[in-house]
């Protein structure tokens, strides 16, 4: 299953290591990925592209959900 994701997050060094651990977690290949600055000070926007497994699918967005630097998560 290919799946996008759009997180809105604190700006800080280990909220990207806390991300891939919830992915590494659950088998999930990230095929692409982008971190740009967000308008409002403090935040970035990172999307990435995903491949894995359908049932992963709900448990991967609510691990995703209760990171504590995660402000919003959209999947498209």
């Amino acid at each position: 299953m290919n799946q996008t994701f759009t997180l809105v997050v604190n700006d800080q060094p280990d909220v990207l290591l806390r991300i891939i651990g919830v992915l590494t977690r659950y088998n999930v290949c990230i095929k692409s990925f982008s971190h740009v600055p967000a308008e409002e000070e403090g935040t970035a926007i990172m999307t990435f592209s995903a491949f894995f497994e359908e049932k992963w699918y709900d448990l991967v967005l609510k691990q995703l959900v209760k990171l504590i630097d995660v402000i919003e998560l959209k999947a498209t």
